[in-house]
C-alpha cells in the first residue's frame, strides 16, 4: 500500500495512507504525540481545501503520547502506518497521493 508523508518540520508531519488514513505526529509540552484520526480522507466531501483538519476532527481520534523520549522519526511513521492499515506488511512511499488536499 502506498503512503505520503506531508512535513511541517522533522518532527511534526502527517502521514497519509492511500486508502485516506491520517496520522498527525507532532512534539508538544508533554514531548511527542500522534493523532490518528479515524475517519478517512475518501469519507469527506470532494472539497478537502478548506476543512480538513474540521472534518476530521469532527470524527473520533485517538492520542499516543510518547512522552518526552525522542523516538527515531521511522519509528512514528511505522507505528502510524500499523494503526491506520492493520495487517498491512508492503508499503511504498507516494508523496503524491492525496496531493490536492491541503494539509496546511
Amino acid at each position: 500500500m502506498k503512503y505520503r508523508i506531508h512535513n511541517f518540520t522533522t518532527f511534526d508531519f502527517d502521514v497519509i495512507t492511500e486508502d485516506g488514513g491520517v496520522a498527525s505526529i507532532y512534539e508538544s509540552d508533554n514531548g511527542y504525540q500522534t493523532m490518528y484520526y479515524q475517519t478517512r480522507l475518501t469519507e469527506l466531501d470532494d472539497d478537502l481545501h478548506s476543512t480538513v483538519w474540521d472534518d476530521l476532527g469532527n470524527g473520533k481520534a485517538y492520542v499516543k503520547e510518547w512522552g518526552l523520549q525522542h523516538p527515531e522519526r521511522d519509528e512514528l511513521i511505522v507505528d502510524a502506518l500499523k494503526w491506520l492499515v492493520v495487517g498491512e506488511t508492503k508499503w511504498e512511499r507516494d508523496d503524491t497521493i492525496f496531493s490536492h488536499v491541503l494539509f496546511n
